[in-house]
């Protein structure tokens, strides 16, 4: 989805955040117009390879780590420790919700009309 030319038309102040997916922007493009200063920065929480079952690996085969324009996180930005808690929370209230029979809350139910039941 986004390549040299979006990439040109962020312009030389422009800062690309992706905590999307990797391929949504092209690799080499990226790294080409973070070279180039193209675009100013880049914050990538995504990458393009992930480390294998021995926990090693680099996020890409390109030198990003070099560039001083940009931050790299590895795929958690989703993830803190009140975001975990949040969650526990919302779990044990529907838990208990659920026992005393209440109705529960946050529930993602299927479209009318498609198959599964409504909660």
């Amino acid at each position: 989805m986004i390549g040299a030319a979006e990439l040109r038309a962020l312009g030389s102040g422009g800062v690309l955040v992706n905590v999307g997916r990797g391929p949504l922007v092209q690799e080499q493009a990226l790294f080409d117009a973070l070279s180039s200063s193209t675009i100013a920065a880049a914050a990538i929480d995504v990458w393009y390879d992930y480390p294998g079952p021995d926990g090693r690996g680099r996020p890409s085969a390109l030198p990003f780590a070099e560039l001083p324009n940009i931050l790299m996180t590895p795929h958690s930005s989703g993830v803190s420790r009140q975001t975990f808690l949040g969650r526990v929370d919302d779990i044990a209230d529907n838990i208990t919700r659920l026992a005393r029979g209440e109705h529960l809350r946050n529930v993602v139910a299927p479209a009318v009309g498609s198959k599964g039941s409504r909660a």
